[in-house]
């Protein structure tokens, strides 16, 4: 019932956002707070010609996503991540990105129009819309074992005052492991029905009608990826 309470405050939330506009002028400019406010707009509705033009923009990114994938699902994953991201990869993420901004704005979409069609169609729906275990739940589960492991550490840092361990690495990296899990925990632990519920009933019928579609252009992690941390661009 939690959950389920959690979804549909979060469709209230989205039809407030849009009787004051949320995606135009006033959506905040700090990435975090921008994300939070691009998802609670994303259970649509949405039209058939823009749903259309997102997929048309992701099928053109195929090919750019089919040549990274392994390292674009490293980069999404971060800390959880057994793989590691940089070099080619990181190059592969910014031509993405580049590519899709280029070619939604071919097709009348900006970036946050992308982004809320992908939470909506792939972060929600497609998850929602099919059986067994969700995608992010392996994910959650590994990154509270590492924080747990991580704050051990510091205990004991704390407990022997070695000043060898450099507690403040260790704290970094459980900072981004909560970060990555404040924005993975709803796609992981999401009221399927409730969800599904939740979504404009003629905009999932329009994603129903186009399924197969929409699961060949399925990027897995990369479609839950969190947004930038205030902290690593400040440090950037």
């Amino acid at each position: 019932m939690r959950r389920r309470g959690a979804v549909l405050l979060l469709a209230l939330g989205a039809a407030a956002a849009a009787g004051c506009g949320v995606l135009g002028p006033r959506l905040p400019e700090d990435p975090e707070a921008r994300y939070e406010a691009i998802a609670a707009s994303a259970w649509g509705p949405e039209s058939p010609e823009a749903l259309a033009r997102y997929l048309e923009t992701r099928q053109v990114l195929k090919p750019s996503y089919d040549g990274y994938r392994e390292g674009i699902q490293n980069w999404a994953l971060r800390e959880a991540s057994t793989g590691r991201a940089f070099g080619p990869t990181l190059l592969g993420v910014a031509a993405m990105r580049k590519k899709l901004d280029d070619e939604a704005a071919k097709r009348g979409l900006t970036f946050d129009d992308y982004q809320r069609m992908t939470i909506l169609v792939y972060g929600r729906w497609l998850r929602a819309s099919r059986p067994g275990p969700l995608p992010e739940e392996g994910v959650v589960r590994t990154l509270k074992e590492m924080e747990v492991g991580l704050g051990r550490q510091l205990d004991k840092a704390a407990a022997s005052g070695d000043v060898s361990i450099d507690t403040a690495a260790i704290q970094a990296r459980i900072d981004s492991i909560r970060h990555q899990l404040r924005f993975l925990e709803p796609y992981a632990t999401m009221d399927k029905e409730a969800t599904l519920a939740a979504i404009d009933p003629a905009t999932r019928g329009w994603l129903e009608a186009h399924r197969k579609e929409i699961e060949e252009l399925d990027w897995l992690y990369f479609d839950t990826a969190p947004p930038p941390r205030k902290e690593a661009k400040k440090k950037a």
